[in-house]
């Protein structure tokens, strides 16, 4: 029975561990899935903090025209101030949202990759170059690119635009 809190990864590396005693292909599968659950369980833990943060600083943003008010004498003493502070606690809100999404899609594309290797039919040696190809995209960090870059990026490897 699934505890709370837990993400599909969880339940997904139980079913591998339920499958390793199968023989060699199993266990293979079970130490290949353990070794993205972990990357999967760190996407996670940065999601939930960075989820959070941007939540309190949303409530932040839609509460500071309130806050406002009741500081106004400070505000009309520093008018400069008080937009400074607005749109650091702004510029900070959407710097924790991005990152939210950032980590969500790792997390995502890691149970993913969990699903691949509960789910699909490929043998663990072809499935675990199929796996470390995934990782490496996977891992490759913020990327700056624009959208053509981008397209021819994904064309380059077959995708398509």
């Amino acid at each position: 029975m699934p505890l709370r809190w837990q993400t599909s990864g969880h339940y997904l590396i139980e079913t591998l561990r339920a499958g390793a005693d199968s023989g060699q292909d199993g266990r293979e599968k079970f130490v290949l899935g353990q070794d993205v659950f972990i990357k999967q369980q760190s996407y996670a833990l940065l999601n939930k903090i960075f989820f959070f943060i941007a939540l309190v600083t949303a409530a932040c943003i839609a509460l500071w025209p309130v806050i406002s008010v009741f500081l106004s004498n400070v505000a009309a003493r520093q008018p400069v101030g008080a937009a400074v502070v607005q749109t650091t606690i702004t510029g900070f809100g959407a710097l924790t949202a991005y990152l939210y999404t950032y980590y969500k899609k790792r997390q995502t594309a890691a149970e993913n990759l969990l699903r691949l290797i509960v789910f699909g039919k490929l043998p663990a040696d072809r499935l675990a170059a199929r796996v470390m190809d995934e990782m490496a995209r996977i891992d490759q960090g913020v990327g700056f690119q624009g959208k053509h870059e981008a397209d021819d990026d994904a064309a380059s490897r077959g995708g398509g635009a």
